[in-house]
């Protein structure tokens, strides 16, 4: 809500105009005299009065409760879903440009056909939007609101804001109030998974180089998200190279700054397509 529509009223907001209609028999008109003290029937009016304004306050202000979701929801021509007992969330949009659902809590089973232009059936979630990029993909959302995507088939992106993570086939990412975490594969070792879900928690040079450390030629899905944070650029260029040698024509400053060309140059030499 701006709050310029509170001061002046340019712009629109629609729970305040509701705010506005509910409260508008309650207005209080210049020729009605003020009750005076002594007058209980005028006072008990006045009282009757805010008593019902407290209601009406209460009702539209109450956070209102996620819907629980059905065990399966068809979107003709896209895909469907199947959601675990005790999902709640609900529909936001449905239309040949855009599918948007919005999951609050529990899990869901997304399987959207490969026929699905790219983006166009997205998932919103407390922390982050999970963006279907064709693929089929089971999504948690937990109590507190962080959310855990792994990837069947396919791949999705996790976007918050200006950071885009990319989760391919066999591949999990988490996702809490810091944001998009640093996406992993399924397979690789659980000590270097636990290395890449402390860097999450807590970002900082030392926990990337311990992720660089337990890093294998297989982790590199991790090592090339490392190139897109300017903090642990260094770290995840360093590890690339020991393991995968640099790409032609691509330099090592170059990566550092990290320079679209060289990005998408490194993208394509660790064989991804996205």
């Amino acid at each position: 809500m701006s709050d310029d529509y509170l001061w002046n009223r340019s712009g629109r907001d629609e729970d305040v105009e509701r705010l506005e209609q509910l409260l508008e028999p309650l207005a209080l008109q210049s020729d009605v005299p003020r009750p005076r003290a002594g007058n209980p029937g005028r006072l008990a009016i006045v009282a009757a009065a805010a008593a019902l304004l407290v209601a009406i306050l209460a009702s539209v202000l109450r956070p209102v409760e996620p819907s629980a979701l059905p065990e399966r929801i068809d979107f003709p021509d896209v895909g469907h879903v199947r959601t675990e007992p005790g999902a709640r969330g609900r529909v936001i949009r449905q239309s040949p440009e855009q599918v948007r659902l919005r999951l609050d809590r529990g899990t869901i089973h997304a399987s959207i056909g490969a026929h699905v232009k790219p983006r166009l059936f997205q998932v919103e979630t407390p922390v982050t939007t999970c963006v279907d990029l064709g693929c089929i993909y089971t999504l948690t959302v937990d109590a507190e609101g962080r959310s855990v995507v792994s990837v069947t088939l396919g791949r999705v992106a996790f976007v918050d804001g200006a950071r885009e993570v990319y989760i391919p086939t066999g591949a999990s990412c988490r996702a809490s109030r810091r944001g998009s975490g640093t996406p992993a594969y399924d397979g690789a070792a659980p000590e270097f998974i636990a290395a890449v879900h402390a860097f999450d928690d807590a970002p900082s040079v030392e926990r990337a180089r311990r992720v660089a450390s337990l890093a294998r030629k297989e982790d590199r899905l991790t090592l090339w998200h490392f190139l897109q944070d300017a903090a642990v650029v260094e770290v995840g260029c360093d590890a690339l190279v020991r393991l995968w040698e640099l790409p032609p024509d691509v330099t090592r400053e170059a990566t550092l700054r990290r320079d679209p060309d060289a990005l998408a140059a490194w993208k394509r030499h660790l064989g991804y397509t996205w």
